[in-house]
């Protein structure tokens, strides 16, 4: 996540990235969706395959919409044992771009989008696009050196931006829930 703790994005289901310790004692890997009021909108459990590093989890359209300009609080919990329980949040807000930004992202190519992103402040676009433009040029010291500064702007260590992406991580178990009272907020 960035410094302050907010990812803008222009996806109603958004991508969501996080880092996975390797270890083999998880029990169980949550992530749950919240409104500002910390009503649960979408929950699920979540199987790494076993795998480790910089993983994804695309909110699925089976969950609610993020709605234009409001806050969602995510969260990401796991329990490796029946004491101990590790969480990370964050906060996700869907924006709309100005028109010539939109406009110059349908012609651009990989590296251009990756720099409208950035000076749009689109973090989950720049993530994604810049994890896909690396598993895809593996060697290419440009989106290297791209993917460093990312996660150093994050104040994450070293190590991690050495990390490859690891597989995305599936839902074992959705739930969307959402009160009938909120419904029509989701997709205002």
């Amino acid at each position: 996540m960035p410094r302050n703790n907010t990812g803008k994005t222009l996806a109603e289901h958004p991508t969501f990235w996080f880092s996975i310790p390797e270890s083999s004692g998880y029990n169980k890997i949550e992530f749950q969706l919240l409104s500002e009021q910390d009503e649960i909108l979408y929950h699920t459990e979540l199987n790494t395959g076993g795998s480790y590093g910089i993983t994804e989890l695309q909110l699925p359209n089976t969950a609610p919409s993020l709605a234009l300009d409001k806050n969602y609080r995510w969260v990401l919990s796991t329990s490796c044992s029946d004491v101990s329980r590790f969480e990370v949040q964050g906060w996700v807000r869907r924006v709309e771009i100005p028109a010539k930004i939109a406009a110059q992202l349908e012609t651009a190519s990989a590296s251009e989008r990756l720099a409208l992103y950035r000076s749009a402040d689109l973090w989950h676009e720049q993530v994604t696009e810049l994890v896909n433009l690396r598993r895809r040029n593996i060697n290419d010291m440009d989106f290297q050196l791209e993917w460093a500064a990312l996660i150093d702007s994050t104040g994450l260590t070293s190590d991690i931006s050495s990390n490859i992406a690891a597989t995305a991580m599936t839902p074992i178990e959705s739930t969307v829930l959402v009160s009938s009272e909120h419904e029509d907020n989701l997709s205002d």
